[in-house]
């Protein structure tokens, strides 16, 4: 069987729960990232910028991995031009070359985004593309570099959706502080549909995913997403409940759409903390369904429900503070 797995974007949120999945399955897991990993005791870590294909490459013949699960990423939406982000299509390119130099490379699962269709977008068809930022453009350069690339290896492609749980940071961190401090609220009256993917969930379907037929595996795209949509507002009351014992305050939509002006007018002073702006809002507020039917026939039960994942993700939280 393959045992040894590189994990790229090892120190981020998905790519840490990734290595410490597969590392609970006794493979030896090879964890390369360009920053420092804070966990580099429990597996073998190598610091490494993908854009360097030479350093690469010298990891590469050390390694002789059989499985690459490529998760390193340029991830922020800050970019104006597509050139600052070519971690995302040059760097996949270089894993790409490299891989098909060693025959032990059986897999890759090449990590793409949600954002190369603009959200709200039917992303049922999968080769439908219709990015509205620079980094979801990035992401549609590198699914097409991957598609049209001569591999030796079987691959896939994940489409990670938002993903939250233990140990995020950011604005997910943020919004517990919110909710803790009982001045977070909910907006409007309409339900809202969402298909997010707990983190734990997410590790366990990558791994599946990587294990799976070749018939099932090989050239396909899929979303990774716990099954069953959350309707938001529901999900955040669960988590105030759970953490405050109280459900949040419901506001008229008018209202939120007032603070993201305000949100709007403190971004173009370079003021980026304020909690919603107008391009927030609208994702917020926009459904986001995906299909999981072929997903689920290959992972099968996931290991937590809602519930569990919530008072997980609390737990997490509160042992940070």
């Amino acid at each position: 069987m393959s045992n040894k797995v590189l994990v790229t974007g090892s120190t981020g949120f998905i790519g840490n729960e990734v290595c410490n999945f597969f590392l609970k399955k006794n493979y030896k897991v090879y964890a390369l990232d360009k920053t420092l990993s804070k966990s580099s005791n429990k597996f073998f870590f190598f610091r490494c910028n993908i854009m360097n294909k030479n350093h690469l490459l010298k990891i590469f013949k050390e390694i002789n991995p059989d499985i690459i699960i490529h998760l390193a990423a340029k991830t922020d939406l800050e970019g104006s031009d597509l050139n600052y982000y070519r971690e995302n299509f040059i760097g996949t390119k270089n894993i790409i070359e490299i891989s098909n130099l060693f025959p032990s490379i059986k897999r890759v699962v090449f990590a793409s985004s949600l954002l190369v269709n603009k959200i709200g977008t039917n992303t049922n068809d999968y080769l439908f593309y219709n990015a509205d930022t620079k980094y979801g453009q990035s992401k549609v350069l590198m699914e097409k570099i991957i598609r049209f690339s001569k591999c030796s290896f079987k691959w896939c492609i994940i489409r990670p959706t938002t993903i939250w749980g233990d140990n995020i940071r950011n604005h997910f961190d943020t919004l517990l502080k919110l909710i803790e401090l009982r001045i977070y609220f909910n907006f409007g009256y309409k339900k809202i549909y969402k298909s997010y993917g707990y983190i734990k969930n997410s590790a366990y379907q990558i791994y599946k995913l990587s294990l799976t037929s070749d018939n099932l595996f090989n050239r396909k795209i899929y979303y990774i997403a716990d099954y069953d949509p959350l309707e938001l507002k529901e999900w955040i009351n669960k988590i105030s409940e759970y953490l405050t014992g109280k459900k949040v305050i419901n506001l008229p939509l008018f209202f939120a759409k007032f603070l993201a002006k305000i949100g709007d007018l403190l971004l173009t002073f370079g003021f980026k903390k304020f909690p919603i702006q107008s391009f927030r809002l609208n994702n917020i507020l926009t459904n986001f369904e995906v299909e999981t039917y072929d997903l689920k026939k290959i992972c099968g039960k996931l290991p937590y429900n809602l519930d569990t994942a919530i008072l997980s993700f609390i737990n997490s939280y509160k042992s940070k503070k």
